[in-house]
């Protein structure tokens, strides 16, 4: 590499030194150099005592909170369908009543009744055809 010219040789040192003088202005500026500083005087001696009550230690129980976010589920869970498309006219039970198994007299717990006006005329009419078919 060739050698630079004697006045960029001084540009660079002077750059140099301008840049290490103003890094230290900075760190002694940073260290408080030239703040006052805040002389130590002697401890105070303790006061005189205030007056203070003595409390017997007792044990106490409080009760403990906690809040949790979360889902809850049921242990069983039933899903509760007809077997056939109708509108339900009467339901036979509330929210939250027991409904097991099968009912006193030995049937299937009855939960609703369904409209059975569509199921009793498609009955009405395929019977009727099958009695034409006969004849």
């Amino acid at each position: 590499m060739p050698p630079l010219p004697k006045k960029k040789t001084i540009r660079v040192i002077l750059e140099g030194l301008g840049l290490l003088v103003v890094l230290v202005f900075l760190m002694l500026w940073l260290a408080g150099a030239w703040r006052e500083k805040v002389k130590p005087s002697p401890a105070v001696p303790p006061g005189p005592a205030g007056k203070s009550r003595t409390v017997t230690v007792e044990e106490r129980s409080y009760p403990v909170l906690l809040e949790q976010v979360g889902t809850t589920r049921m242990e069983t869970e039933a899903q509760v369908s007809s077997r056939i498309l109708a509108q339900v006219r009467e339901v036979l039970v509330r929210e939250r009543d027991s409904v097991i198994g099968p009912n006193d007299k030995g049937g299937p717990t009855v939960m609703a009744r369904l409209d059975d006006r569509d199921a009793q005329a498609n009955l009405t009419q395929a019977t009727a055809q099958q009695l034409s078919g006969l004849t």
